[in-house]
């Protein structure tokens, strides 16, 4: 990659969901148990390799909050990153998310995104154009299962500037890498 600083995008899809009341709207599903289990653990993950975030966007739906509120106090201890729950993220779509991406203001180095599927798993197929490991660039073809994260880099300097296929893969981690 070049010298100067990348931008990084940091993209989590939301825990396991619990769909034991079908009376709820989808917007108010709370975290199934695996849910309840694999935020906290993805959180830890986060925080053991070091990764930060200068603002997190998260869907106001009541799962992708659940997976933050479970997720923040283990990856980020005492601190504290500029937190926004919005509507405009709830099962929005690849070309809804990379337009919000290109909205974000240059001085946010690291943007996380937490969300839903198809939206998020087809956002990150469209940017990324190389992988550090092609394994799991050949896994995230597959699936982009739920408490997933993925890291993309990209040789920008202004998230404005940000294209398609210009991404590079970082890291793609699991819940069951974790636990494994």
């Amino acid at each position: 990659m070049n010298d100067f600083t990348l931008k990084q995008l940091l993209i989590l899809r939301h825990a396991k969901s619990c769909w034991d009341n079908p009376d709820l709207a989808d917007i108010e599903r709370p975290l199934a148990k695996r849910g309840l289990r694999d935020a906290p653990t993805m959180g830890r993950a986060l925080q053991a390799r070091g990764l930060a975030a200068d603002l997190v966007l998260c869907s106001d739906a009541q799962r992708t909050r659940e997976t933050w509120s479970l997720l923040a106090p283990e990856w980020l201890g005492d601190k504290t990153v500029p937190f926004q729950a919005t509507r405009s993220l709830y099962m929005a779509s690849a070309k809804e998310l990379l337009k919000l991406c290109k909205t974000t203001e240059a001085q946010v180095q690291r943007l996380m995104l937490i969300g839903h599927n198809p939206g998020l798993h087809e956002l990150c197929l469209r940017l990324i154009g190389t992988a550090r490991d092609p394994n799991d660039m050949t896994q995230l073809v597959r699936k982009l299962p739920t408490a997933a994260f993925v890291l993309l880099s990209f040789p920008t300097e202004q998230w404005s500037m940000l294209q398609e296929g210009t991404g590079h893969l970082e890291l793609f981690l699991k819940p069951r890498d974790i636990q494994a």
